[in-house]
């Protein structure tokens, strides 16, 4: 068995990547674990828990999957049809990066969003749900409510993940551990004053040129296991 995803992951100079791995810990592109950049604003306990089980994953947008395994014998199937859909696909890019503060985990979890102003990621994380989640064999993300969430239900059957199609929520988790609102606010704002997160402008947008197959390693890391261009013709 295998957990893997498809993601978004930028090149690691990028100025919004160098920030959130700072805050996380963790640089994907590298594996290289160091200390976040707020050890020296919070204790340690405080800070791990406040985190969560933010720092394994990296900076990332998951697209579809992460959470979910495939049976082994179905790498290579995965791995080609994520390539054909890259092929089809064009580059695109997004903007408006900022806090997330409406995020339907929120205050448990801090995140960032960017705005996809043509719809380019929506129709990326549809092709790549319908033809690739298919193939799951277990999941890890949590079910939604017994009751009252048929439709949730629905998805999650079908995709291993409640939050597909329809209620795909792109985002970039920054910490997934908080207590509640007031660790919440004292989170952002600590993020924003110590780690100038979006004070580059830089760091408001993403040119995403590529996809990327992301994998859990043996040692509780992800890692980038193959990368995809988006080679698409720009449709006018």
């Amino acid at each position: 068995m295998v957990q893997i995803g498809v993601f978004l992951v930028v090149e690691a100079d990028h100025p919004f990547h160098r920030a959130v791995s700072s805050i996380l810990g963790y640089e994907i592109w590298s594996r290289v674990r160091q200390a976040s950049s707020l050890a020296p604003f919070l204790d340690a306990a405080t800070l791990t828990s406040w985190l969560g089980g933010a720092p394994p994953y990296g900076v990332h947008c998951t697209i579809t999957g992460g959470a979910i395994e495939y049976a082994d014998a179905d790498l290579d199937e995965i791995e080609a049809r994520t390539a054909w859909i890259a092929s089809r696909v064009a580059p695109f890019t997004l903007t408006n990066g900022r806090f997330y503060d409406d995020f339907h985990a929120a205050p448990e979890a801090l995140v960032a969003r960017f705005d996809s102003a043509d719809g380019a990621l929506d129709r990326l994380h549809r092709l790549l749900a319908t033809t690739i989640n298919s193939l799951h064999t277990a999941t890890f993300c949590s079910p939604p409510p017994a009751t009252g969430h048929a439709r949730l239900h629905e998805l999650y059957v079908r995709f291993g993940e409640a939050r597909a199609l329809e209620r795909f929520a792109p985002h970039w988790t920054l910490m997934s551990g908080l207590p509640d609102r007031a660790a919440f606010e004292q989170a952002r704002a600590l993020i924003q004053e110590h780690t100038g997160l979006f004070a580059d402008p830089g760091a408001r947008t993403l040119e995403i040129r590529d996809i990327h197959l992301v994998q859990r390693g043996d040692d509780g890391l992800c890692y980038v296991a193959a990368s995809y261009p988006l080679t698409g013709v720009v449709r006018r």
